[in-house]
């Protein structure tokens, strides 16, 4: 005859339960409980029946001992059923048949999956539980209580770091509740720091670090280590982020959970020690989010401490040979932290490419990518040495052959050195160099990586945009209507769906329509009054028209200068000092129509097509 299944809770308050939700009132009593909840988390479920007495009955004489361990057995068989409690010799032990413990499945799931076994986490291991006259019992469980908090806390942290990938609050709010289990948890700290950070929150991630840092000074006399204090400055001086960048504009990554945990997992990797080098590389058609997720990697990478260099090729770039490593010695490559360990030929081989920095190291012409090869890892290898790197490569089809062959050959003879290679290709633009088709294939086999395809966003995708991007509406009501309109006018395009939800952003007819069409007896197939290409010219109307007449005639200026743009050619066609190009630029790259690499604007092509007057 099966047993009835029992249910035993150990997190909260606990609590014995069969099958169907009913507590006899066996299972009420605190001995009762604390013996079946003692066998079931006991190793084989068992105990001799001198460890039990001595457990919870040590206050007794042995004789009135021994009868109330009896009685307990015997009251706890009538209820649970004899085969749950079954004598064996001087042994007792509890069945697992039908035996669900939350303690065990917590256990079982910290480890490997601990999303799950937070949610477990209902509180203390038996909280506010006593049994009186049971000494031995007390401190068993005190101890218990101590060892679970620990686990607790550390698989809180665990799940946050899993959660940074796509839910900041989630991550933030597990920080915190490890915080409040342990308030000197270092990693439960570092956590909500950067959840605060990565969601543009400087001052609470800074407020964190100055809260940790007076409460280690005042109950132990100690302060924090030397890789919290520099996340913490990092994140104060915003040095971790990009130059140019606006986080108050920044839009939200949303939907694609598994792909961004994916390509996290590879961000995270290339920030430890030792990890050796690994690439991602990051594939779409126009508009799907290819470089917005780009700098999030980047973004993430820099805030754990890499060195970062990013670079963005121009069209006219494709045929210029060893132009994107050019590019790259600009971008800041002789600044790296711990080039001096790099070998005096492979800075002579870098000086070769780059004149200006020829003062430095004495110059070297380069034989071949081999040759290039070499240098790079000296030089990478050196850096990532002393500290992470990262190197970010957008629009990596318009890079030049020779430059990423060099780059791949440098990553293959790199062993151990936390070098991330970052790429994004943009698919059915133009010809990618049949180098760049090589370092895709080699990604995930010959280098640790991956490679993800960006595809449209799903109807659920574009709820969650829509409930970041439009807090204008009203109920659930409307903002389900707009998701279905968004998700049938822009087929998931996320361009398309970010650049229509800004323009629904200025208060006006447009978001009445929105959420109002289709008319009464029509259906969602039903055309709207406006297109989405007048709705994108819209936004970008709306944008220019926060410019002043000096910066409209600069970037009418800019929008037909090629995509590297020449600050003095630009000059010359705006008819314009170059002091008021250089002032007029930075407000034209915070309304997203050109783009600040760090070393250079270039446009943005669709940008151009929509602009050019």
């Amino acid at each position: 005859m099966s047993l009835t299944p029992l249910e035993l809770r150990c997190f909260g308050p606990p609590s014995a339960r069969l099958a169907g939700g009913k507590t006899p009132r066996e299972l009420q009593w605190h001995k009762h409980v604390a013996l079946i909840v003692y066998l079931a988390l006991s190793p084989t479920r068992s105990r001799s029946r001198d460890h039990l007495l001595g457990l919870l009955w040590a206050e007794q004489p042995e004789r009135g001992a021994r009868k109330a361990l009896n009685t307990a057995i015997n009251r706890l068989r009538s209820a649970l059923g004899n085969e749950r409690l079954r004598s064996e010799s001087d042994t007792l032990a509890l069945s697992d048949e039908g035996l669900d413990v939350d303690a065990l499945h917590f256990l079982s799931q910290a480890g490997s999956a601990p999303e799950a076994a937070v949610r477990l986490l209902r509180g203390d291991f038996l909280e506010g539980f006593h049994v009186k006259d049971a000494p031995e019992f007390e401190d068993w469980m005190t101890r218990e209580r101590e060892r679970y908090r620990a686990l607790a806390a550390a698989t809180l942290v665990a799940a946050g770091e899993r959660g940074l990938a796509t839910e900041l609050a989630n991550a933030a709010d597990l920080a915190r509740r490890a915080l409040a289990i342990a308030p000197r948890s270092e990693p439960a700290t570092r956590l909500l720091m950067r959840a605060a950070a990565l969601a543009g929150d400087s001052a609470t991630a800074v407020g964190v670090y100055q809260e940790f840092a007076q409460r280690l000074e005042r109950e132990v006399g100690e302060k924090p280590g030397r890789t919290m204090v520099a996340l913490a400055e990092r994140i104060r001086t915003q040095t971790w982020r990009p130059p140019g960048s606006d986080t108050t504009r920044a839009i939200p990554l949303v939907g694609r959970e598994q792909l961004h945990r994916s390509v996290f997992d590879v961000v995270a990797q290339g920030t430890t020690s030792k990890s050796g080098p690994r690439a991602l590389v990051i594939v779409s058609p126009p508009g799907m989010g290819r470089s917005r997720l780009l700098a999030e990697c980047a973004s993430r990478l820099a805030l754990e401490g890499a060195q970062l260099l990013q670079i963005r090729p121009a069209k006219n770039d494709h045929d210029a040979a060893w132009s994107s490593l050019r590019f790259l010695i600009r971008a800041g490559v002789v600044d790296l932290r711990g080039l001096a360990g790099a070998h005096p030929d492979a800075l002579g081989v870098l000086a070769g490419l780059a004149p200006e920095i020829a003062d430095r190291f004495a110059p070297r012409q380069v034989r071949d990518i081999a040759d290039m090869a070499t240098a790079l890892a000296s030089v990478l290898g050196a850096a990532a040495e002393e500290q992470p790197l990262a190197i970010a490569i957008d629009d990596a089809h318009w890079a030049d052959g020779m430059s990423l062959a060099a780059l791949g050959a440098a990553l293959g003879q790199l062993k151990a050195s936390p070098v991330t290679l970052l790429l994004t290709v943009a698919q059915d633009v133009g010809q990618p160099p049949p180098e760049l088709l090589q370092l895709e294939s080699d990604v995930g086999r010959a280098l640790p990586g991956v490679v993800v395809r960006l595809r449209a966003l799903s109807k659920d995708d574009l709820a969650q945009l829509v409930a970041a991007l439009a807090p204008w509406c009203r109920d659930n009501a409307e903002r389900e209507r707009l998701t279905r309109r968004i998700a049938y006018e822009t087929a998931g395009n996320p361009f398309l769906a970010v650049t229509l939800l800004g323009a629904l952003a200025k208060p006006g007819n447009f978001q009445k329509d929105m959420v109002t069409w289709p008319p009464p007896g029509g259906t969602i197939d039903a055309p709207l009054p406006f297109s989405v290409p007048a709705v994108a010219r819209h936004a970008i109307a709306m944008r220019i028209s926060e410019l002043t007449p000096t910066n409209v005639r600069v970037l009418s200026a800019a929008s037909v200068c090629g995509q590297a743009l020449d600050l003095e050619l630009i000059a010359q066609v705006a008819e314009s000092p170059r002091h008021d190009v250089e002032q007029t630029l930075p407000a034209c790259e915070r309304r997203y129509l050109i783009h600040f690499d760090g070393r250079r604007y270039t446009g943005y092509r669709r940008a151009r097509r929509a602009h050019r007057p």
